[in-house]
């Protein structure tokens, strides 16, 4: 198993079952997903766990003038439970810290209790909405700083 940057469109199915899954829970206003071609930006930095040529878990950063904000993070079902999500969370902070980016935010839906575990186990502490987001009572925002 390894962590690699790689082109979103290789990922296009496995964005789309995360998609899927997103509009299973929540309703369109609260579902804030970007579209596969936004991943392609240059301050976009989107990494796949790969096993053999099998993509098994997603995740996604987009840099803003002094935060990164992690998306997409995602784990095929079949493969939840191996750290896998940790795995790509390392790779997109350890890509920020890299780029002397030193906090990163993302928003999650208060269904996604895995996720929030994950995230609340990295340290990510919750906020206000930020950038263009607003309150919405179905989303959690976090941020965790670096040292």
């Amino acid at each position: 198993m390894k962590i690699v940057q790689i082109k979103p469109e290789k990922a296009k199915d496995l964005i789309e079952v995360f998609e899927r899954y997103q509009s299973s829970l929540y309703p369109s206003e609260s579902r804030h997903m970007d579209r596969l071609g936004a991943f392609s930006n240059k301050n976009v930095i989107f990494y796949g766990a790969m096993q053999d040529e099998n993509i098994l878990a997603i995740g996604a950063v987009e840099i803003f003038k002094n935060y990164g904000e992690i998306k997409h993070v995602f784990v095929m079902d079949d493969h939840r439970g191996k750290g896998l999500g940790k795995m790509i969370m390392a790779a997109l902070e350890n890509y920020l810290i890299a780029q002397s980016i030193r906090s990163a935010k993302l928003k999650i839906g208060i269904l996604q209790y895995e996720a929030l575990g994950l995230y609340r186990n990295l340290d990510y502490k919750e906020c206000h909405a930020f950038g263009t987001y607003r309150p919405d009572p179905l989303t959690v925002y976090m941020t965790k700083s670096f040292k």
